[in-house]
C-alpha cells in the first residue's frame, strides 16, 4: 500500500534507459546517453534487464514493480522507481504530480532555456506556416519549421512568490511536442495563461479521463478508436476523429471536430485508429459527447506511431 500511495503522489517515470555495460558513475553520463535503449515498463524484461536500468533525469539505478508481470497484486500497473539508497540525489522523478519548476533568479532560468530544458511558449500556431509543405506525420526533421521566436515573456518561474523574468519565448506548435517526445517528456513547458512552468508529462491531460466541459486551454493526449467524414468527403467538411473514452459524466464519446484537410495535413485519416494525437483546446459539449474544434493549424498533431509504448505507460 505505501508503494501505490507513493506512486500515485510522485510523476511516473515514463522510460527507463537500459544499458547492458554501464554502471552509475555520475561523472559518466555521456556514455549512458549514447549507448543505451529506451525501455517502457511493459517493455521490461526482468531475466536480462535486471540491475541495467537507470533513470532518465538523475542517471540512478531503477527497479521495476513489480519485477515479473505488468500487474501488480493489488490491481497496480508496472512502473519504474527509484533505488532507495540514491534518494539522496535530487531528481525531478521524485518530485511530486503538478509541483512547478522555479528557479532562484532569471540567469538560472535563461540558462535552462539555453540548454533546452525549459521552453516558455508565447502561443501555438494557429495558422500553417508557409515554409511546411509536408504531410507526412513522421517526417519530424530538423529543416521541418516546428516554432519560432516569440517575443520576451514575463513569466512567474521565481521561488519567491509574485517576482516573474523577463525571458524569450516561442510561438510553438503541438507537432514540436512529438518530435523526441521522450526527451521532451522531461523538459519544463510554460504555456500562455499559466502561472507555472511544469514537465511536459505533467501537462498532458487524458482525454480518457474526462467527465465534463472545460473551458481553458490546455494540452490533451489521446488514442484514436475512429475516423471518419461527416456527409460528403472533401476538404473542408469535418472529420470526426474519435478518441479513447471512458463515458465519464455520462458523456457517450470524444471526438476531434475538425476540417478533413487540416487532420489530412497532421496525417489523421481512416487508418491511424490506435494511434495517439495531441492537442490544445478547449472542451465542449457536442450532442451526447464531448468534444474539441477550431484547432489551429499548431494546435494538433498525430504522435508517431514508434512513441506509442512511451505514451501507453503516462
Amino acid at each position: 500500500m505505501i508503494e501505490k500511495d507513493t506512486q500515485m503522489s510522485s510523476r511516473k517515470i515514463p522510460y527507463a534507459m537500459y544499458s547492458d555495460n554501464w554502471s552509475y558513475d555520475a561523472e559518466n553520463t555521456a556514455e549512458l546517453s549514447s549507448n543505451s535503449s529506451q525501455v517502457t515498463p511493459s517493455e521490461y524484461d526482468n531475466e536480462s534487464m535486471r540491475k541495467k536500468i537507470f533513470c532518465p533525469r538523475c542517471f540512478t539505478p531503477l527497479t521495476r514493480a513489480p519485477l515479473e508481470g505488468l500487474v501488480s497484486t493489488n490491481g497496480i500497473s508496472a512502473f519504474f522507481k527509484h533505488l532507495p539508497s540514491y534518494n539522496h540525489i535530487r531528481c525531478l522523478y521524485r518530485a511530486k504530480r503538478g509541483e512547478g519548476l522555479n528557479y532562484n533568479n532569471e540567469e538560472e532560468a535563461r540558462e535552462a532555456i539555453d540548454n533546452d530544458l525549459l521552453v516558455i511558449v508565447d502561443r501555438f500556431l494557429r495558422d500553417k506556416p508557409q515554409q511546411d509543405n509536408t504531410t507526412n506525420s513522421e517526417a519530424y526533421n530538423d529543416t521541418l519549421i516546428e516554432d519560432a521566436n516569440g517575443p520576451n515573456t514575463n513569466a512567474l518561474i521565481s521561488r519567491h512568490e509574485g517576482e516573474a523574468y523577463n525571458l524569450p519565448s516561442k510561438v510553438a506548435t503541438v507537432r514540436a511536442l512529438c518530435r523526441k517526445f521522450p526527451e521532451n517528456l522531461l523538459k519544463g513547458y510554460y504555456l500562455p495563461d499559466t502561472q507555472v512552468a511544469l514537465p511536459l508529462a505533467d501537462l498532458l491531460n487524458k482525454v480518457e479521463s474526462l467527465i465534463s466541459e472545460d473551458d481553458k486551454n490546455k494540452l490533451y493526449i489521446g488514442k484514436i478508436t475512429g475516423s471518419d467524414h461527416r456527409g460528403e468527403k472533401s476538404d473542408n467538411n469535418i472529420r470526426m476523429t474519435y478518441l479513447k473514452f471512458s463515458k465519464g459524466g455520462g458523456y457517450k464519446d470524444f471526438c476531434i471536430k475538425t476540417i478533413h484537410s487540416q487532420q489530412s495535413q497532421h496525417g489523421i485519416n481512416d487508418s491511424t485508429t490506435g494511434r495517439y494525437v495531441i492537442f490544445y483546446g478547449k472542451i465542449t459539449e457536442s450532442g451526447i459527447g464531448l468534444c474539441v474544434e477550431n484547432l489551429g493549424y499548431g494546435e494538433l498533431a498525430l504522435l508517431p506511431e514508434r512513441y506509442n509504448e512511451v505514451a501507453d505507460a503516462l
